[in-house]
């Protein structure tokens, strides 16, 4: 872990100044929390986790605790048989931590890679931005796809998610590929950070599946961590959306549970971030459209999430995608877009 960051840790629940000793985090009230491979976990012991998958990362921070080694395929929330098709990869030769992320990519990009098979290439996007330097946030960074993006786009970028088992997973791969990051294991409600620690916040698709008040808690964490010329930028699902509204169809226009997508209209989500953080514009992303069988750029409905090949080397697409090999066709779009990006200053 750098120094900076160190330096910007603070306990998650009292927000004290932490000291490194005997391979974990001590607060001046006595608490300590543990660090597994390199990773701070600053979990408040008494917060209700927004995913049940968090509950996990609570038997880790048991075993850690203990001593007891933490196996990465068992660390992460995936159902049995795919962490045995990934045991039979590793022992024929994959490396752990990318065919982890093999099967956590379908869960945050989309259903089109979930064919994802040994030596296909990891799909990190193109951060949309290019940095100078600024120190950058990724909230809710998973396996670490934006933050890996962000780093390679000149941010000082650091990682958080609640569950350990994917950021295991993404610190492996970074170090793997040689991209300098830092992950953290925290709440987005009770960040770990002292106040203005960072220049920049970025979230993708995390917020939209909390509670209105736990999002709430959330962004007046995220106006507490920005500095006086801080900037946040998250993307949100928009209630009116074609895409958006089928799913709200699919289950009957009920109201979201656990950890289903809240859709919320722009003027509400304006509203929400207007009060937490500060002026806040909304930025439309089109969606990839009904049907397509290849994911197309922006102009087009391509998803952020998805890669951008070169038109010479395709070998970025999943397989599904590879005999596609017409260009797209620029069009315009006047139907609501399915996401929204609230780009909000203090």
């Amino acid at each position: 872990m750098k120094d900076w960051l160190r330096d910007l840790l603070v306990d998650p629940v009292e927000r004290q100044p932490l000291s490194f000793a005997e391979g974990r985090l001590v607060a001046r009230n006595g608490a300590y929390y543990p660090v597994v491979e390199g990773i701070p976990v600053l979990l408040p012991a008494d917060l209700p986790p927004t995913h049940r998958g968090a509950m996990r990362t609570v038997k880790l921070v048991s075993m850690a605790r203990q001593g007891l080694p933490i196996d990465l395929i068992d660390a992460v929330n995936l159902r049995e048989a795919l962490k045995e098709q990934i045991r039979r990869e590793v022992a024929a030769g994959s490396d752990a931590a990318e065919a982890v992320i093999r099967r956590l990519v379908p869960l945050s990009n989309g259903f089109g890679y979930r064919d994802l098979a040994p030596g296909d290439a990891i799909p990190v996007p193109r951060f949309p931005e290019r940095g100078g330097g600024e120190s950058l946030l990724d909230i809710g960074s998973s396996w670490g796809r934006w933050t890996i993006a962000a780093a390679r786009a000149g941010f000082r970028a650091v990682g958080l998610d609640p569950m350990l088992g994917p950021l295991m997973a993404a610190k492996r791969f970074a170090a793997n590929n040689g991209v300098d990051v830092d992950y953290i294991c925290g709440d987005a409600r009770c960040l770990p950070f002292a106040d203005a620690a960072f220049d920049r916040t970025f979230s993708y698709s995390t917020l939209q599946h909390f509670s209105d008040q736990d999002c709430a808690v959330a962004l007046g964490e995220i106006a507490r961590m920005l500095g006086p010329d801080g900037l946040s930028t998250v993307q949100m699902a928009n209630w009116a959306g074609v895409r958006s509204l089928w799913h709200q169809a699919r289950r009957g226009f009920r109201a979201p549970a656990r950890f289903e997508v809240r859709y919320r209209s722009l003027p509400q989500m304006l509203s929400m971030f207007s009060a937490a953080i500060g002026p806040t514009t909304a930025r439309s992303i089109v969606s990839s459209a009904w049907g397509c069988r290849r994911p197309t750029p922006a102009i087009c409905g391509r998803r952020r999430g998805w890669p951008a090949p070169s038109p010479s080397n395709s070998s970025g697409w999943p397989r599904r995608f590879r005999r596609c090999d017409r260009e797209p066709t620029a069009c315009s779009c006047t139907r609501p877009s399915n996401r929204a990006e609230m780009i909000a200053q203090p």
